[in-house]
């Protein structure tokens, strides 16, 4: 009987280990992942990818960027300095910040609500000055600019918005990526000139005139007038929805 207790008490121990035994194993990556995100970000905001390697200030700490949705699912981003699991660093937040002008921020959003990270293009730029920028392409309509502007100041960030898009062949430039020095934005008319696939295009060019002791990026924009959006002819040019071309009931000439 008591090597039967005995039994009975190691099986009993058996099952309890065995049920426990989830907590007992290490945590998985992605709840290492979701842990950190959970950290970091505010209650209601959630992470959309998992931590991307970046090096902006040139130092051996290494940078990681997050792209998360907040408010009413926008999308933001974020670097932490560290490693994300024991950083005890404040994240730098480059979108959204609230203590930059307007003109300088677009839409302040990395992406529109509803963008997967997927669609979101993140690029790490050697340059001049600065060193080291980052671009961030969201939805095909964000273009957003960020880089370290030295210990005290933070990150700095630009953004343009094109509600058509911009005229670069992004896969083509990935490959050989360079600091963007102009780029062509289009914006669609909703006008009756709509059906024929016009745009309002605005040419972006990079201030490199203006005197500054901080490394700094910003555009300004003139006015191209109209062209077809992305610079396609439409395959037919439709008249607008409701209009019928005229015709002409002419009297026969006099004979």
């Amino acid at each position: 009987m008591r090597i039967l207790r005995i039994q009975g008490l190691v099986f009993t121990g058996v099952a309890l280990v065995l049920l426990s035994g989830c907590s007992l194993l290490p945590p998985s990556k992605k709840e290492q992942a979701q842990a950190s995100h959970e950290r970091i970000l505010p209650t209601g905001w959630e992470a959309i990818g998992d931590w991307q390697p970046v090096n902006l200030d040139d130092d051996s700490e290494k940078e990681n960027l997050l792209l998360f949705t907040f408010d009413n699912g926008q999308v933001g981003a974020l670097i932490l300095e560290g490693d994300p699991t024991t950083s005890i660093s404040p994240p730098a937040y480059l979108l959204p910040r609230y203590f930059d002008t307007e003109q300088a921020l677009g839409q302040a959003v990395i992406a529109p609500p509803g963008t997967p990270a997927s669609d979101i293009m993140v690029t790490q730029v050697k340059g001049d000055k600065p060193m080291a920028e980052l671009t961030l392409l969201g939805a095909g309509k964000n273009l957003t600019f960020a880089w370290w502007q030295g210990d005290g100041y933070g990150y700095g960030v630009t953004q343009l918005y094109a509600s058509g898009g911009f005229g670069v062949d992004w896969d083509t430039w990935r490959k050989n990526p360079k600091p963007i020095s102009s780029v062509v934005g289009y914006y669609p008319l909703e006008d009756y000139r709509a059906r024929s696939n016009i745009c309002n295009l605005v040419l972006y060019s990079r201030r490199n005139d203006l005197q500054g002791s901080l490394p700094s990026i910003i555009f300004s924009g003139e006015e191209q007038g109209l062209n077809f959006c992305n610079s396609k002819i439409p395959p037919y040019p439709y008249a607008r929805k409701g209009w019928s071309w005229p015709i002409c009931f002419c009297p026969a000439p006099a004979s």
